[in-house]
């Protein structure tokens, strides 16, 4: 995805980010420990002239831990995470 930072007084600054990452479900029955871990990558873009635009990347590392309610046979799922650099987390909703 690509966002866009702007200041009162400042330059503007886009930046494209891409994810990848694993989700480890550890528990019983509909109770779920979720742990994930993976790369961030970020592209600052500091011209938003495509014949100027120069890219610089960086990856991140990023880590979420939290607690996942899901029935292995389909319905309702909910869960809620925290973890670095992504904040805090929650979703509802349906599998089938």
């Amino acid at each position: 995805g690509v966002y866009h930072e702007s200041f009162l007084f400042g330059p503007k600054k886009d930046y494209g980010a891409g994810i990848l990452a694993i989700t480890l479900l550890v528990g019983k029955k509909s109770h779920f420990l979720d742990l994930s871990g993976g790369v961030m990558m970020l592209a600052k873009l500091s011209d938003t002239s495509l014949e100027t635009q120069s890219k610089t990347f960086s990856l991140k590392s990023l880590s979420q831990l939290g607690y996942r309610y899901q029935k292995l046979d389909g319905g309702f799922i909910f869960h809620i995470k925290g973890g670095w650099p992504m904040g805090f987390s929650m979703g509802l909703g349906f599998a089938f």
